[in-house]
């Protein structure tokens, strides 16, 4: 890849001593004719086998959600009605049909079974990105993928055990599920892990759309899974979803095992924490006494600690100087709005508009429609105006489309919250889905501002603050459900979507004042 002009706004603001790239193997001109080939096809095929592992994934969950959420609430119905008015529940299977489970205490408690489901995933994400992103640095990527893979899976069998045993077992143990995340981080590891095997494999002015497409696929999985799913439970028990949803799951797991390593394994040894530290500019990393590795077990292991302590505060350091990056970064928590409100959908356009959860995954579906077209024709449509006609650069590109995406999700998420017909709902959902790229958006922008030997951990902080951002907004978007339900108005049961446009609007305006200009950094 040809050198870029020294101060040109495009450069990264903090320049590594390598290519721009991070598959410097393919970029090396020793490489070149047939080898360099066979080395662009390497990165081609994982590239292929990460997006194939995320679309089955994302297929899977889509197949279990909204049959899940249905056995939620046929769950809690039976309970409730066991105590209010035992004459409804049906004799042999103790299930209760399921228009009468759309009242308030029923959803109230799926609401709330759902937000702390949705903190309790977050924990092991906030508590073990950061020594899972250290460990993939020191064992690979691989061993990472591997392990969340086997403790996603573990997690959710123990979830389908608890509904399926639930006359003996109360629903809320689903909250301890899980507790089996513990291994592998959960999905913020997994997903951030797999989004850094491709920054491996893909060079820099391709990893925009490497993203988008890792989306599409996304949102094609969910357009099938919840079609499918929905017409499922129309005319089947929705155990049948869930069931083919599992397999699919076991189908990912097999897939990571197919993964290559993109990664040197290595241990931060002195000469890696230099090495590291020189990929900064002059000052941005205090000078440290690097100690020999002492011969006493005890030892070993604090002074193994004070490395990766130190190696830690290396690549942390380009963050502490730039204030831009650092605001970027913490723009992420809109995205932990998305899954919430995801999950709150189907249940505020089953009960505000009195329609079955299979009829209202439909809505999903439609959404996940308008998502496509999003980001196979509007984004990249918009990108290349952009450039082409008004010679934007990319970093400038992407914040013009960042910008304008945040505004489109906040005002989408204000016309579903104040419609009175589901049509109009459907609608804001629809316009919602034009800030869908802002995520991806702003990880490329990020990625571009840090040298390569730092994207690793730049993700895992981002994974931070989208975990942290979850661990608030599930609970929060959740309490504001119940609180609606609790109104005899129905119009308040859109007040968790006022507070995610809310927000969407405050990053909307976070963002529209930071200034893309380079700065020196100053000793």
């Amino acid at each position: 890849m040809a050198a870029r002009a020294e101060g040109s706004e495009t450069d990264a603001l903090l320049q590594s001593h390598h290519s721009s790239s991070t598959l410097p193997y393919i970029e090396d001109e020793a490489f070149n004719g047939p080898r360099k080939g066979r080395y662009m096809r390497r990165g081609a095929s994982i590239f292929a086998l990460c997006l194939l592992l995320l679309t089955t994934g994302d297929f899977a969950t889509g197949m279990v959600g909204i049959p899940l959420t249905r056995v939620y609430e046929s769950i809690a119905c039976s309970q409730y009605y066991k105590l209010h008015d035992p004459s409804r529940i049906a004799p042999g299977t103790g299930e209760v049909p399921e228009e009468w489970c759309k009242v308030a205490p029923v959803q109230a408690e799926v609401a709330l079974i759902r937000g702390y489901e949705a903190l309790f995933v977050s924990i092991p994400g906030v508590l073990l990105a950061v020594p899972y992103g250290l460990l993939a640095d020191k064992w690979g990527r691989k061993p990472v993928v591997l392990l969340s893979l086997l403790g996603f899976l573990l997690s959710t069998t123990c979830t389908l055990v608890v509904c399926r045993f639930w006359q003996f077992l109360p629903l809320r143990l689903v909250w301890l599920s899980p507790i089996f995340t513990i291994i592998g981080g959960g999905a913020p590891v997994l997903f951030s892990m797999t989004y850094t095997i491709i920054a491996d494999v893909v060079p820099e002015n391709e990893r925009a759309t490497a993203f988008f497409q890792v989306m599409t696929g996304a949102f094609i999985a969910q357009i099938a899974s919840t079609t499918l799913s929905s017409a499922l439970m129309e005319n089947h028990s929705p155990w049948l979803p869930i069931e083919l949803g599992y397999i699919s799951m076991i189908l990912a797991a097999l897939m990571g095992s197919f993964l290559s390593e993109t990664s040197t394994p290595h241990n931060p040894t002195p000469n890696n924490i230099e090495g590291l530290s020189s990929q900064l500019p002059v000052g941005t990393v205090e000078t440290a006494e690097v100690h020999t590795v002492p011969t006493s077990q005890d030892d070993h292991a604090v002074g193994s600690l004070a490395k990766v302590l130190q190696l830690w505060t290396s690549t942390t350091a380009f963050v502490r100087q730039e204030l831009k990056l650092i605001m970027l970064i913490l723009t992420f928590f809109i995205n932990t709005v998305e899954e919430p409100t995801s999950s709150l959908t189907l249940q505020y356009i089953s009960e505000r508009y009195h329609l079955s959860l299979s009829r209202a995954g439909f809505v999903i579906s439609i959404k996940a429609v308008a998502t496509i077209i999003v980001y196979v024709l509007v984004l990249p449509g918009a990108s290349w105006l952009l450039q082409q006609k008004f010679h934007l650069s990319e970093k400038r590109k992407d914040m013009f489309l960042a910008r304008f995406s945040v505004i489109f999700l906040s005002l989408g998420f204000f016309i579903a919250a104040l419609s009175p017909t589901v049509f109009g709902a459907t609608a804001g959902f629809v316009v919602s889905t034009l800030g869908k790229g802002y995520g991806n958006i702003i990880r490329s922008l990020v990625t571009s501002l840090v040298p390569p030997g730092f994207i690793a951990r730049l993700y895992t902080m981002i994974t931070v603050v989208e975990t942290f951002g979850l661990l608030l907004s599930g609970p929060l978007l959740a309490a504001l459900f119940r609180a609606g339900l609790s109104q005899e108005d129905p119009d308040w049961l859109g007040l968790p979507f006022l507070v995610a446009g809310g927000m969407a609007a405050l990053v909307a305006a976070l963002i529209w004042f930071i200034d893309l200009q380079p700065r020196t950094l100053q000793s």
